[in-house]
């Protein structure tokens, strides 16, 4: 049986407002807020993928005091699943990673030394809501940038045998 074609409004419909792509809700805070305004596109597919991640608690409901989701500070998020999921260049991906850390959206909890077969734990932090695009006005908030990644080491020429040549 054929399927029917659609058109193009059909095609590329938006969702409802509040909801992404990923079927994840985004909360009035996140819109509301400066940093949320400044995200680039990568970085909003990026910030989709985290959210998608989170799981819900179904307690919430009836105990008020318990928190909506319950594993905002170990999220496994692998930066092969990044560039799947966005569809992008691992270094636009590392770009939009960088920016949701330095907004303030996401925290590095366990970075994992190189080698290993383990992947880095990220973690969904608070602290856009006091980012303002002034940097006077980030001071008075109490903005705390996040520490910087650790990185490899390049190799250098100092590294490298040196060969001997016979006479």
């Amino acid at each position: 049986m054929a399927r029917k074609k659609q058109s193009r409004a059909e095609r590329f419909k938006q969702p409802p407002p509040g909801v992404c792509l990923k079927g994840c809700m985004i909360d009035d805070e996140y819109r509301a807020s400066e940093a949320y305004a400044t995200l680039s596109g990568t970085a909003h597919s990026l910030l989709m993928g985290f959210l998608a991640r989170r799981r819900y608690n179904p307690k919430h409901k009836r105990n008020k005091k318990a928190q909506k989701y319950t594993n905002l500070i170990d999220i496994v998020y692998t930066l092969d699943c990044m560039m799947y999921e966005t569809n992008t260049a691992k270094t636009t991906v590392l770009e939009a990673r960088q920016t949701l850390m330095d907004l303030g959206f996401i925290d590095l909890i366990d970075q994992v030394d190189w080698g290993k077969h383990e992947n880095n734990r990220w973690g969904i932090s608070d602290r856009f809501l006091k980012w303002h695009p002034d940097e006077a006005i980030r001071v008075k908030r109490g903005f705390v940038k996040h520490r910087p990644i650790r990185t490899k080491k390049k190799p250098t020429q100092n590294t490298k045998p040196k060969l001997a040549i016979a006479n």
